[in-house]
């Protein structure tokens, strides 16, 4: 069962999380401001949902990874890591800071923004890392057809 990472458990983080459950997913590891909460047996996508629903960080319900995100993506290690960050709120750098961090672990990248994208495509879509970045939703669904073109 492949493994995620989501960091950014806001709105788009939480509608996220509300269907992990169907899905042949197990949460490891969630990051917000407040660190990164791990378990490698797996973590209740439904509860770090209902958490945050309520505005409470994710310091919370354990002890968080200390250090920054990206430091987080390396130890994590999970399989997928799914940004769904407001990277107008948090900063394109930031994102694509996060986006590199997981590319250069070999992990396969999924983004909910397109400001990253936007800025590092070429990059990120066409070279080393091509297959690894999901594109399709955050472009509307023209993802797929726009890298079957590259």
């Amino acid at each position: 069962m492949p493994t995620v990472h989501l960091i950014g458990p806001g709105h788009v983080g939480r509608e996220f999380l509300a269907l992990m459950p169907a899905s042949a997913l197990r949460l490891i590891a969630v990051s917000d401001r407040s660190g990164t909460l791990l378990s490698r047996d797996g973590l209740d996508p439904l509860a770090v949902a209902a958490h945050k629903l309520d505005g409470r960080p994710l310091s919370q319900l354990g002890g968080p990874l200390a250090g920054s995100v990206e430091a987080a993506i390396a130890q994590v290690r999970a399989d997928v890591v799914v940004d769904a960050t407001d990277s107008v709120k948090a900063g394109t750098a930031a994102a694509i800071a996060r986006g590199r961090a997981a590319l250069a672990a070999g992990l396969r990248l999924v983004l909910s923004g397109k400001n990253a994208l936007a800025a590092v495509a070429p990059e990120w879509l066409l070279g080393h890392p091509r297959g690894r970045v999901g594109v399709n939703a955050v472009l509307g669904g023209a993802g797929a057809q726009m890298l079957r073109e590259l």
